[in-house]
C-alpha cells in the first residue's frame, strides 16, 4: 500500500493540445513631447554647473519606464587647431540630480550625483547583450548615442594619437599614466569605450554637437525603472539639475597624453522629455476607478546617494546607518572611490588596475559582523572572485575591465546577477528588514591618497495612491 505522503504525478499538456481561448489585455502608449516649464529648450551650462530644468508630467495614465529624456550638447571648443576634444562616454554624464515629486512635495525619486550613479550602476546592472544592442552611431559632426556601446579592439594604441579605445590608469601619485603601452591598458573586443574623441579642424574654434537619447528605464532602482501604468491624479514635477561642463568634456593639446587645457561651457539645446501616455481608455478607467475606490499600493525602489571625502591615508573606512525612514528593506549598497580631481580626464577615474592598486584589500561589515571571513586581496583578484556571480553577463567582460572601473557592492536581494529579474524586480520583495537600524561599514587599505567615496544605497519603499493623497513610506 502506497504511503499517503508520496507525491502525486502531475500531467503537463503540450501547447498543441490546448484549445482554451484567452483575451489579452495589454498597454499601448503614445509619446507626448514635453517642454520645460520655463518654455526654454536651451541652457548654457557653466564650468560650475547647477543650472536646472523643470518639466510637468501630465495628469494622465503614464508609464515612466517607457519615457525618454532628450537633449543635445554643443562643445564650444578653443581656437587652436589640431587639439583633441573628448567626451566621457557615461550615461547622463551631464546631469547632477534628477527629482520626481508631487505638487505637495512627496518625492517619488531623488537621485543625487546622477552621473556617478550611472557610471557605477548602469554597467553593473545592464546585461551585456542589451548593452551591445544599443550601438553608438557617428555621422559627420553629430554623434548620436543611445546607451554608449561600441565593440572595439585597439590594443596598445596610444591615446596621445587621439585613439579612445584605451583604459585610463593612474599611477600611485594619482596622475594619468603613460598610455602608449599595451597590456592592461588595452580594451577587449566587447568592452565598452570610455571616452569619445575628435580633432579640431584647421582654423579651430569649431563646435561639436552630441545628441543624447536616454531611455528612463535605465535609471535603475528608481520609480522610472518600474514598468507599470500609473495614475497619480495630479501633475508631477520632474526636476533635472545639470552637472559642470568639466565633467562632460575636455580638450588636450595634440600628441601629448592628456595635457588638458581649459574646458569651456556647454550649450544644451532641444531639451525635451517624451512622456509615455496610455492610449487604451479601458485600462486608464480601470486604474482610475481602483484609485478612487480602494486606492493603489505598489513597492518601488529608492536610491540614497552619499559622498564622503577622506584625506590621504593608507586606511580608509566608510560607515552608513539605515533605518525605517529609508524604506522597508535594504536591497543593496554600492561603493566606489573616485579621484579627488573630478574634472577633465579625471572626472570618472576609479581605476584599481595599475601596478600599485588604489584599494589593495577590503572587507565589509553588517551590524559589526564581518560579511567576509578574510581580507579581500585585490592584487589576487579576490574581489572579482567574490563579485563574479553578480557581474557575470554584464558590461564587465573580464577581471581587468572590472578593476579598471572598480566598485564594491553588498547585494541582499538574491544570488543571481545584478541585471537579473530576481535582483532588479522590486515586486520580488527581498532584502534586509529596516524595522530596526542597520549599520554597514567598509574597511579599505588604500594607497596613501585622498579619495572621494561615493555610496549608493538602494531600498524598497511603498507607494500609496489614494483619492487626494500620495505617500511614499
Amino acid at each position: 500500500m502506497e504511503s499517503q505522503g508520496m507525491e502525486q504525478m502531475n500531467t503537463v499538456i503540450s501547447d498543441q493540445l490546448k484549445y482554451k481561448k484567452y483575451e489579452l489585455s495589454h498597454p499601448q502608449y503614445k509619446l507626448s513631447q514635453l517642454y520645460p516649464l520655463s518654455g526654454l529648450t536651451s541652457q548654457n551650462i557653466s564650468t560650475s554647473g547647477g543650472q536646472e530644468i523643470i518639466f510637468q508630467l501630465p495628469n494622465k495614465c503614464i508609464n515612466l519606464s517607457k519615457c525618454f529624456l532628450n537633449y543635445n550638447f554643443i562643445q564650444n571648443l578653443n581656437a587652436a587647431a589640431n587639439n583633441g576634444f573628448y567626451n566621457h562616454m557615461n550615461p547622463l554624464s551631464g546631469i547632477r540630480q534628477i527629482q520626481l515629486y508631487t505638487q505637495g512635495g512627496v518625492y517619488l525619486c531623488d537621485v543625487y550625483h546622477v552621473n556617478k550613479y550611472m557610471d557605477v550602476v548602469y554597467y553593473a546592472e545592464t546585461k551585456q547583450s542589451d548593452f551591445l544592442n544599443n550601438p553608438a552611431l557617428a555621422l559627420a559632426n553629430v554623434s548620436k548615442y543611445t546607451m554608449y556601446a561600441q565593440p572595439n579592439n585597439a590594443s596598445g594604441i596610444s591615446i596621445a594619437q587621439f585613439n579612445y579605445s584605451q583604459r585610463l590608469i593612474t599611477n600611485p601619485a594619482g596622475a594619468i599614466q603613460d598610455t602608449s603601452a599595451a597590456g592592461t591598458r588595452s580594451v577587449q573586443q566587447l568592452e565598452r569605450n570610455y571616452i569619445d574623441v575628435g580633432i579640431i579642424a584647421a582654423g579651430g574654434g569649431a563646435a561639436f554637437d552630441t545628441a543624447i537619447q536616454f531611455p528612463m528605464k535605465y535609471l535603475y532602482n528608481t520609480i522610472f525603472s518600474v514598468d507599470k501604468d500609473l495614475y497619480f491624479g495630479e501633475v508631477l514635477n520632474l526636476r533635472i539639475v545639470f552637472e559642470s561642463s568639466t565633467q562632460v568634456t575636455f580638450e588636450s593639446t595634440a600628441n601629448v597624453s592628456f595635457a588638458t587645457i581649459a574646458t569651456n561651457s556647454l550649450d544644451y539645446t532641444d531639451i525635451t522629455f517624451f512622456c509615455a501616455i496610455e492610449k487604451d481608455l479601458s485600462i486608464c478607467n480601470n486604474i482610475m476607478s481602483k484609485i478612487q475606490s480602494s486606492g493603489l499600493s505598489i513597492p518601488i525602489p529608492f536610491v540614497y546617494s552619499y559622498k564622503q571625502s577622506l584625506g590621504a591615508s593608507t586606511s580608509q573606512t566608510i560607515s552608513i546607518r539605515l533605518n525605517r525612514a529609508h524604506g522597508k528593506k535594504l536591497r543593496r549598497i554600492y561603493h566606489a572611490p573616485y579621484h579627488t580631481t573630478e574634472t577633465g580626464v579625471y572626472a570618472f577615474m576609479r581605476d584599481n588596475l595599475g601596478g600599485v592598486k588604489t584599494v589593495t584589500n577590503l572587507y565589509t561589515m553588517l551590524n559589526n559582523d564581518r560579511e567576509q571571513d578574510f581580507n579581500i586581496d585585490t592584487s589576487k583578484a579576490q574581489d572579482h572572485m567574490i563579485l563574479n556571480t553578480k557581474i557575470k553577463g554584464s558590461c564587465y567582460v573580464n577581471v581587468d575591465s572590472f578593476q579598471n572601473k572598480w566598485f564594491w557592492v553588498s547585494d541582499y536581494t538574491s544570488s543571481e546577477p545584478l541585471w537579473s529579474k530576481e535582483s532588479q524586480d522590486v515586486n520580488l520583495s527581498s532584502g534586509i528588514d529596516l524595522s530596526s537600524e542597520q549599520k554597514w561599514d567598509i574597511y579599505m587599505t588604500t594607497t596613501n591618497r585622498a579619495f572621494n567615496h561615493y555610496n549608493f544605497v538602494v531600498t524598497e519603499k511603498e507607494l500609496r495612491i489614494a483619492p487626494g493623497q500620495i505617500t511614499v513610506i
